[in-house]
């Protein structure tokens, strides 16, 4: 397997928006940090989901997406994007989600 890079630690705490003429909590909106962190089971520190019925909890606290992915969303959404911009806890390189499976540990 090639190397895996961590290219950032992103976090961020829910925030009310408006989705549909409608109130929502949402924990999309991640910001890029240098600092060492502690990671529960639950989340990172500073970090938090703003649906706990389909994100966070025990198996679901940290979200890893592929920067390989990046040069697709920024030309579909016709800007740069910063790490951390989809949602994503781990922005890592070198790791695709064809090569992970569930209970596999890094």
């Amino acid at each position: 397997m090639a190397s895996i890079e961590i290219l950032s630690l992103n976090v961020g705490m829910p925030k009310q928006v408006q989705f549909q003429q409608k109130d929502v909590s949402t924990g999309i909106f991640k910001t890029a940090t240098d600092e060492a962190l502690h990671l529960s089971y639950l989340n990172f520190e500073g970090d938090g989901q703003g649906d706990l019925v389909h994100h966070g909890g025990r198996e679901k606290a940290v979200c890893v997406y592929p920067y390989e992915h990046y040069p697709f969303w920024e030309n579909e959404l016709k800007r740069p994007l910063e790490y951390g911009a989809l949602g994503e806890n781990l922005t890592i390189k070198g790791l695709l989600e064809t090569d992970v499976c569930i209970g596999d540990v890094f």
